[in-house]
């Protein structure tokens, strides 16, 4: 059993935790799989994966209380849950402190990436700063 999973046990015994996603979505009510709760896959030594679910609350909990290698997970979306267009793109700003903007790699991604998948409804406004608009269709978050 990884580390992870002993952790969420400890935090969250009612848990349910599975080795298929069929299981834990069969497990689970329909009221739980349409509301606000995240799907994860856990990713075990042995490259098998787990699966379990949580609030955002919960997950920053856990986070919190696992160490930094063990936090092998990985979002599951399901076709019928709206998100936003999810990219993973790592950027360590703490590395590029002696830019004027250490920010600046990070936000011209995303401007590029939002520029290219809307090139045809591409409207320049004037009264919002660019990285606003393009922080409206992604979710970003600092690590």
């Amino acid at each position: 059993m990884t580390i992870l999973i002993q952790i969420i046990k400890h935090l969250f015994p009612s848990k349910i935790i599975t080795h298929h996603k069929c299981d834990l979505v069969n497990q689970l009510s329909e009221q739980i799989i349409k509301s606000n709760y995240i799907f994860l896959s856990i990713e075990n030594e042995n490259k098998t994966r787990q699966f379990f679910y949580s609030t955002i609350e919960e997950l920053i909990t856990l986070f919190n209380h696992c160490p930094r290698n063990e936090r092998t997970l990985y979002e599951i979306i399901f076709p019928t849950n709206l998100v936003k267009t999810y990219i993973d793109f790592e950027y360590y700003t703490d590395n590029n402190l002696d830019i004027n903007d250490h920010c600046i790699g990070a936000s011209s991604f995303l401007k590029i990436l939002h520029f290219t998948l809307n090139f045809i409804d591409h409207k320049h406004h004037e009264n919002q700063k660019y990285i606003d608009i393009t922080l409206q269709q992604f979710l970003v978050l600092e690590a």
